[in-house]
Formats: C-alpha cells, structure tokens, sequence
C-alpha cells in the first residue's frame, strides 16, 4: 500500500482548491456586485452625511476667497470657489446639487463677511451679495434639473451652468445697482473663462481617472489570471490523485476476491469501497475546477507580450517579498495570440520558480519567447547551481528532485517539472535541457495562429 501514501496528503491540496475557488468566484463577481447596487447613484441625503457636504463647501469657501474685483468701490468680486463648485457638481454625482450650493454659498459669505469685517468694509452688502450669486445658480440647476443628464453629456452641463453663471452674476449686480454694459461685459467674460478653465480641469480629471481605473483592471486582471492559473494545476495533481484512487479501488477488489482469509477479504472491499466513494468526491471536485477554468480560458485569448508583462509583475513583486538579489529580465520577439494560456503560465511559473531557487540568493535568470509563423519557443536560463549531465534524464521522472530542505535534509516533492513535461506534452510541444555554466530550459509549442510584430521587451 506504499505506493497510494502520497494519496491522503493530497487531501489538504483538495481543501487549498477549494479556498482559490472561492476567492476566484469571489473576485470575478466583485464588480456585478457593485454595478447591481441598489445604492450606486443614489444623491447623499444632506441629513445623513453633513459632514461630507460641509468638507466640500468649506474647500468652495476658501478658494472663494481667491478673487479678483474688478471695482474698488463695489464688493462684486470674481471668485475661483465657482470653478471649484462646478467642479464637484459635475464629478460627485452622490451630491444634492441644490443642498450642496446652498451650503457653500453660506459659508462663502460668512467668511468673505468675516474678513471684510477685518478690513472695515460692509459686512451685511458682502453678505447678502455673495449668498445672492449662489442661492441664484442652486436654483437655477435645481430646477433646470441639469446634474440629471448622463455623464455623457458633461460638455452641455459645463455650457449650461456657464449661462448659469452669467445669469447668477446678473442678478448679482441688479442688486447692487450696479450693472452696465461694461459689467456686463465682465460677467460674459468671467462666464467663459471659467467654463473653459472647469472643461480643462475636466478632461485632465478624467483622464487621470481613466488611467487609475485601467491600472487597478490590469493588477486585477493579472491576479485573476494567476490564481486561475494555480487553480489549473492543481486541477492537474487532482487527476493523478483520481487515478490513483482508481488503482486502489481496482487492487482492493481483486484482493477481496483472492484473499483465503475472510477478514482480510472483507478488510479490502470496505478499504476498496471507501477509496471508490473518495475518487468520486474527487473526481466532482475536478470537474468543477475545470469548468470555473475553462469558462475563463475560453472567453478570450491572451497575447504572448501580455502573458510576459502578467508575470514579471508577479515574479518582480515575489522578489521582493522574498528579499533575494537576483535579477530576472523578460523579453519577447513577435507575437502571438495564445489560447491556452493557463498551461503557459503553468510552464513558465514553474521554471521560473525553479530558476530561482538554483540561483540561491544571488543570479540572473532570462526568461524570453519568440513567436515564429507556426512555433513559440520558450527559453529559461539562469546561472545557477547547474544541473549534472547525468541527472538530465531524470528531471521530468514523478517524484525525483535535485532540491532539498538544508535543515531538515528532506528532498522537494519532485512534481514541479513532471508538470511542466504533462502541459507540454498535452500541448504537442518539446522540451529540452542543456546545464553548464548557465542552464537552459527550451519549450517549443506548435502555435496555431501568430504573428510578427518585432521585438518587445519587458524588464
């Protein structure tokens, strides 16, 4: 019975599979979660969160105190807080847009008061002033109903509330009875400059944040990619395990049926029973794996340069964590689009893994593809510890190991590289060593599509 031990080892793997496949689900439904919120674009009730609508209107009150005025004897003034109100309306979309403008024009006022009052102006001319501009433009764009209009459409709000802004400011000067044609005039002006100032500020926002969300996808994506790519070899091991299960089964039987002595014969059908009910467990659990795989595999492809890019961020990160001086360049001449991608990670993870591991502390690994009209070459080479000529065949035996634990003097399992020999196998693909003063791993895989695109380089 030596020869099934390794079987219930294995066991706390099958758990290991069940925990990726949870945080795998998890992740992959993460964003439909989200997205299906009953919550998401609700407006933040002034009630339930003033704190927020006081932090944005007190950031409006202080810049409104940057200002220009374009008349020594008057306290119209033009403010940048406006810039700063459009701006937070047109990008906070929880915002009540009348609430939030009230609130801001309040503060704005009292503190314009404050400071007039410092400088021996008129305090209530500066207040009721101020607050008339913004109670003015909330209104305006509550009953315009403008923060309404999809995202889509941020051009026309930034037009509208410039009118907004004229309109505001006109009422603003009636009140003071002090509008005329060159006030007009100015009011045209400031409406213009600052609209074109909110659509700059906009653009620059947006594509800024487009850039953290394509970046934050990619990390996401490469995590996703990685642990469904573990996942994929763990599947792997799983079907050895159901295989062996199966041997089991089959040796029990026949030793029920030969054994002279009935309470061995009874001892192996129970023994036979058992591991039969356990490869079916096993052999369930395999085939939800591989359908959560595949599913993931088969909606699209990966090119060969992002496959590159997906592990040097995970191997570089590893590093890292790992405190090792070594120094692992990827690079990539043409391209090809890959559908079995998973098995590629499988492949280079493995080698990479094993690069690392010879080079101890200190070394270089070159990790590079080239994608040829019907071929992709994968090339592995470090300068490492190296590997004896005679130890060559060997490698890709189950169960044999050139590492080993230095203080507890136990020998790795042995399975990394008799894995990365199966997917290569499945793939129609060869695999050759050569160990000298650098060992060099080469994978040639049959491709059914690529194509040339020159040298690219990652690392």
């Amino acid at each position: 019975m030596a020869e099934y031990s390794h079987i219930f080892p294995t066991c706390v793997r099958l758990l290991s599979c069940f925990r990726k496949a949870n945080a795998f689900t998890f992740l992959r439904k993460c964003d439909t979660l989200r997205k299906n919120s009953p919550h998401k674009g609700a407006l933040v009730p002034m009630k339930s969160h003033w704190k927020l609508y006081v932090l944005y209107a007190l950031i409006v009150a202080v810049l409104g105190q940057i200002y220009i005025c374009p008349s020594p004897d008057s306290v119209f003034v033009v403010s940048a807080g406006v810039i700063c109100l459009e701006l937070v309306l047109l990008h906070g979309t929880d915002i009540h847009p009348f609430a939030f403008t009230v609130t801001s024009g309040v503060m704005t006022a009292v503190l314009r008061a404050l400071l007039v009052l410092v400088s021996g102006g008129n305090v209530l001319q500066s207040l009721y002033s101020t607050f008339t501009f913004y109670f003015v433009f909330a209104v305006l764009v509550q009953v315009s109903r403008l923060m309404q209009l999809p995202q889509s459409r941020t051009l026309f709000k930034i037009a509208v509330m410039c009118c907004f802004d004229a309109v505001s400011n006109t009422v603003e000067l009636l009140l003071l009875r002090q509008l005329s044609v060159r006030g007009v005039q100015l009011i045209l002006l400031t409406a213009l400059t600052r609209a074109l100032l909110i659509w700059v500020m906009h653009v620059f926002y947006s594509r800024q944040t487009l850039y953290i969300v394509q970046e934050e996808h990619q990390k996401r994506y490469a995590r996703l990619n990685q642990l469904a790519a573990s996942i994929h070899s763990e599947v792997f091991f799983l079907s050895q395990t159901s295989d062996d299960l199966e041997a089991l089964v089959r040796d029990g039987y026949a030793m029920y049926e030969t054994a002279e002595d009935p309470q061995v014969s009874q001892n192996a059908l129970a023994l036979s029973n058992r591991a039969h009910k356990i490869r079916k467990d096993c052999d369930r659990v395999i085939s939800g794996l591989q359908t959560l795989t595949d599913d993931i595999e088969h909606e699209h492809t990966l090119h060969l340069h992002d496959i590159f890019r997906i592990l040097q961020d995970n191997t570089v990160r590893g590093q890292e964590m790992a405190d090792k001086n070594i120094s692992i360049s990827f690079s990539c001449t043409g391209d090809a689009e890959i559908e079995q991608y998973f098995s590629i990670f499988t492949i280079l993870n493995n080698l990479i893994s094993n690069s690392v591991d010879a080079c101890g502390t200190n070394g270089h690994i070159d990790v590079h593809a080239e994608a040829s009209e019907d071929t992709l070459t994968l090339t592995v080479s470090d300068n490492g510890s190296g590997i004896e000529e005679d130890l060559i065949p060997l490698l890709f035996h189950p169960g044999f190991s050139t590492k080993f634990d230095p203080q507890t003097g136990e020998a790795a399992s042995g399975i990394g590289l008799c894995h990365v020999k199966n997917a290569v196998d499945r793939m129609g693909g060869t695999i050759d060593v050569t160990s000298g003063e650098t060992t060099i791993f080469t994978i040639r895989l049959p491709l059914a599509h690529s194509w040339e695109k020159g040298a690219v380089t990652h690392g």
